[in-house]
């Protein structure tokens, strides 16, 4: 596990089944953890196209969420991440994380 922000890697095979529902570099960007979920590392020109960046986010969420694999988490200074893994792996990592909270109806 767990989260694919700040050069924590999640598990392999989690990792591989969400690269798998990623359509185009910014959504494989934003699952290896070089992107925000947020995105407000957006910059130049993309910062201008803001809302189909927040679509493709929202897209690729919406698979994760599907599959299982991922939710949205907010952190303890506002930051919203992604987390990876199994339900069960998501909510022992929730519980043991106090100051992390689950986003459900983020981008949604």
């Amino acid at each position: 596990m767990i989260y694919a922000s700040h050069g924590i890697q999640a598990r392999a095979a989690d990792r591989d089944a969400a690269l798998k529902l990623c359509r185009g570099h910014y959504q494989i960007a934003i699952v290896s953890g070089d992107q925000n979920l947020s995105g407000s590392d957006l910059t130049g020109n993309a910062s201008r196209y803001g809302l189909h960046y927040r679509n493709s986010r929202a897209a690729l969420l919406g698979r994760l969420r599907d599959a299982d694999l991922a939710e949205a988490i907010r952190g303890p200074n506002g930051s919203i991440e992604l987390l990876l893994g199994s339900a069960d792996e998501r909510a022992v990592w929730l519980s043991q994380n106090k100051k992390w909270r689950a986003e459900p109806h983020y981008l949604t």
